[in-house]
């Protein structure tokens, strides 16, 4: 039998079945999360190599350099070794720097916001190496980038 009860959380009420509902889903969803994405069980900065590095609970090493992180550019190194795991794993967090990172996120290579992404990605294009250079006068030489070619299928 469906109650009416209702549950006071600071300005907003809420049914009792529907708190119970949304607990009991985002139970399931951490359950899931547990058995599907990495966990951390360690982390830590590592100042020689000057990289975050992530130990998994199934014992596998992530290392990040800490400039990719959003947040941690201008850290100091101090600040980069204040970083705690949070929850049973799925999350660090540097509280000095106010930075927190999903694991999976970054096992997956997202090391911030989509802007963050976008011009992460667009500096590393415009990387000026001497191979680089020499690669590009090559092709230069050649005529530049090939026209792409279209080709038409007709019916």
């Amino acid at each position: 039998m469906a109650t009416n009860k209702t549950i006071k959380l600071g300005k907003c009420e809420i049914p009792e079945e529907e708190l119970l509902r949304e607990l009991s889903d985002a139970r399931k969803a951490g359950e899931e999360s547990l058995k599907n994405d990495p966990h951390a069980k360690h982390v830590y900065f590592d100042e020689v190599l000057k990289r975050v590095v992530i130990e998994t609970i199934d014992e596998v090493l992530l290392a990040i350099p800490y400039k990719k992180i959003q947040g941690l550019q201008n850290a100091t190194t101090a600040q980069l070794q204040d970083v705690h795991i949070m929850g049973k794993g799925s999350a660090i967090r540097w509280e000095q720097l106010d930075v927190d990172m999903g694991v999976a996120e970054l096992w997956k290579g997202l090391y911030g916001t989509k802007r963050w992404m976008r011009d992460l990605a667009a500096k590393g294009g415009q990387s000026r190496s001497s191979a680089k250079m020499v690669a590009a006068r090559a092709n230069g030489m050649k005529g530049g980038r090939p026209r792409k070619s279209t080709v038409s299928i007709l019916s």
